[in-house]
């Protein structure tokens, strides 16, 4: 090693080559990808409440918690007509899912799904973040 010596440079003068991701780059960001939304049923057929609920499923190999969704319904021509927030707050476990529940105004269900059935026949998207 003696002999490869270099000249000694100060930190504050090496540039990093920000292109590069670190190992430790991704610790603390909020992550989605292995964690499924879907399965939404309004929770009475006959009598609009707006009440519905979804299904929240973890494929990681690590629990996770504090999911935020955010649920948008279309109406039948594509355009969006309602969005709601929903947070869950405890942990699901790794490999598992967990039924949430929410509300919106009644003539959401009535706009989106057919008397009679308790699943939307329009668009719903179910955006969502977490943290592991």
């Amino acid at each position: 090693m003696i002999n490869k010596s270099q000249q000694v440079i100060p930190l504050a003068q090496i540039k990093l080559d920000k292109s590069k991701k670190s190992i430790v780059s991704e610790i603390g960001k909020q992550s989605s990808e292995g964690v499924l939304a879907g399965q939404l049923a309004w929770q009475f057929e006959y009598i609009p409440t707006g009440s519905y609920s979804f299904s929240l499923q973890n494929k990681l190999r690590e629990n996770v918690k504090n999911i935020y969704c955010l649920v948008i319904f279309y109406d039948s021509s594509g355009n969006p007509i309602d969005v709601d927030s929903v947070y869950y707050y405890d942990i699901i476990p790794a490999g598992l899912a967990k039924r949430v529940t929410s509300k919106v105004h009644e003539n959401i269900q009535k706009l989106t799904t057919k008397q009679g059935s308790i699943e939307p026949h329009t668009k719903v998207e179910i955006k969502f973040y977490t943290s592991t």
